[in-house]
């Protein structure tokens, strides 16, 4: 938009003709470029259509252009609609790294960033915090799950009255995975140590030493650690702090709308970068416009807006467009919420009717996440056909799956293993990121200013 920022500058209504020039931009950006746009603004069938036909174009067109002489009256420059570009996206994700196009440094952590910054970046995520661990189908009576989060290896186990119980992965004794071990060998609900036979209970506490006989003083001395658990809305919700936590329900915003409805739609996603890429994209309103311009559930999203960050009462990050340049069509989204540790809440109807959920962003260590789509649904049928619309999404371009497995996924993993916040240059689009990161290094540098008090107490106990 050439003179937009001038007539701000030396134009007493500015602003006016500011989001008069948005609104004009976002219904054309300019009368060839987005000639075919307003058929994808109104709805899936629609966007799906013009989808399939800009494909078959972009096939034909590839077509021509290799049919010898002609080709070349079909090989020019041409304008061309934003679009997501799917496919191509997916192709580049599913590439091994060092593949045409996909740098193999790409999968290198950045050792000398993470050094410089480690006293004041979580690269493993903050500790005070309760996360999703486990859906409570993954965890079964008389079976152990090996657990990686925040860089620390956890087992899972269940007691003897169902209850879930982490450990530390590792014997106290000799230092072996307790994850190789077995439970319900000295009583239901206790997990024993392959090696020696140590077993502990599930609050960590040694209650046999099989090898040292009946007797053993190991017992009630040595102890593994343990930390919190809580399986609520079918999850296991484990906190791997040193303080006393609240309850799930009580810790977490907007955790009785989502986590206590008739039914529960979840999802994990294994990614190979930083749970810091994911936070950037999350709390980035602007991007939704562009990357996923073609998607079907944001088709209608206007191009650009002004956007602004806000604190919320509850200690969130409110995201949000504060002018009034019309959307393009009525799949769009206004605002997004960020939460500590890490993960964005959508509230009714953002994206679909009565669904309200959260896109959590887990540390698994320093680069790799596993994302959660948390979605609390009105009715267990609507759960079901999401389950089965994610499936199909596979199928179809412009579908929610094919939106975050290939274009968001994209994204960040283009970044790198860890986003490299050193290199870059914020621009006002930028204001909901900024603000977010500057909280997650506020709440690190508190949690390591408590931990060294906490320990130099202990010292002066002793």
């Amino acid at each position: 938009m050439p003179g937009g920022d001038e007539a701000l500058a030396n134009t007493a209504n500015g602003k006016h003709q500011d989001m008069q020039m948005a609104a004009e931009y976002d219904t054309s950006v300019s009368a060839n470029r987005e000639s075919r746009m307003p058929q994808v603004a109104d709805g899936s069938f629609a966007s799906l259509l013009w989808l399939c036909r800009e494909r078959l174009r972009e096939l034909s067109l590839r077509v021509l252009r290799c049919v010898p002489v002609v080709g070349q009256a079909f090989d020019r420059p041409r304008l061309q609609p934003l679009v997501s570009s799917h496919r191509q996206m997916l192709r580049w994700v599913r590439a091994p790294y060092g593949s045409p196009g996909k740098p193999a440094s790409l999968a290198d952590i950045p050792w000398n960033y993470v050094r410089k910054y480690e006293d004041s970046i979580p690269f493993t995520g903050l500790r005070e915090y309760w996360y999703p661990a486990l859906k409570s189908g993954q965890l079964r009576h008389n079976e152990v799950k090996p657990v990686t989060m925040l860089g620390d290896h956890l087992v899972f186990f269940r007691s003897a009255d169902g209850r879930p119980r982490a450990l530390v992965d590792r014997c106290p004794h000799r230092g072996v995975l307790l994850s190789l071990g077995q439970v319900g060998v000295w009583q239901p609900g206790t997990l024993t140590c392959r090696y020696h036979g140590m077993t502990f209970d599930g609050a960590g506490e040694c209650v046999a030493f099989l090898a040292d006989g009946p007797d053993s003083p190991a017992c009630g001395k040595i102890r593994a650690r343990s930390y919190p658990t809580e399986e609520v809305a079918g999850i296991v919700w484990v906190y791997m702090g040193d303080k006393e936590p609240a309850p799930v329900l009580d810790s977490i915003p907007h955790a009785r709308e989502v986590l206590t409805g008739p039914a529960l739609r979840i999802l994990q996603i294994e990614w190979p970068f930083s749970h810091l890429n994911t936070l950037d994209n999350d709390i980035d309103l602007a991007h939704p416009s562009c990357l996923h311009r073609t998607c079907i559930p944001l088709s209608g999203q206007k191009l650009w807006g002004r956007v602004s960050a806000a604190e919320q009462p509850c200690g969130g990050i409110r995201a949000s467009y504060v002018d009034d340049v019309p959307h393009a069509g009525k799949r769009h989204i206004d605002e997004i919420e960020w939460h500590l540790p890490n993960f964005a809440y959508f509230a009714p109807d953002t994206f679909l009717p009565n669904v309200a959920g959260y896109f959590w962003a887990v540390p698994k260590d320093i680069g790799n996440s596993v994302a959660w789509a948390i979605n609390g649904v009105n009715s267990v049928s609507l759960r079901y056909a999401l389950a089965f619309a994610w499936f199909m999404g596979r199928f179809i371009p412009g579908s929610p799956r094919q939106c975050v497995d290939a274009s968001d996924a994209g994204m960040m993993a283009s970044q790198g293993r860890i986003a490299d916040w050193s290199r870059d240059r914020l621009t006002r689009t930028d204001a909901p990121v900024a603000k977010a990161r500057l909280k997650l290094r506020e709440a690190f540098a508190l949690e390591q200013s408590e931990r060294k008090n906490r320990m130099a107490g202990r010292s002066a106990d002793d």
